[in-house]
């Protein structure tokens, strides 16, 4: 699980003024959605983001299994949520 500033073109359309100091730091590289996707894209995920609050209803609806996008992608924060793969 990672929680981190969010790194996604949405927030940064969003906030242009304040993107480049999320969380009081000037950060290089910021962690978005695709680097995510291509990080655990053999893994289940849940990616979400927020204004320091998660809708829970979208991680208590997550089956575990699945690669999950949440709705909204604009927020302050990115939650990462990835599984390692259970070989059967």
């Amino acid at each position: 699980m990672a929680f981190c500033p969010n790194g996604n073109n949405e927030y940064r359309q969003r906030e242009s003024e304040t993107w480049h100091g999320s969380w009081g730091d000037i950060h290089v590289n910021l962690i978005d959605q695709e680097f995510a996707k291509e990080v655990f894209k053999n893994n289940p995920y849940l990616i979400l983001t927020g204004d320091w609050e998660f809708d829970p209803k979208e991680i208590s609806n997550w089956d575990g299994k699945s690669q999950t996008i949440g709705s909204k992608m604009d927020g302050k924060e990115l939650l990462i949520i990835a599984k390692p793969n259970i070989k059967k």
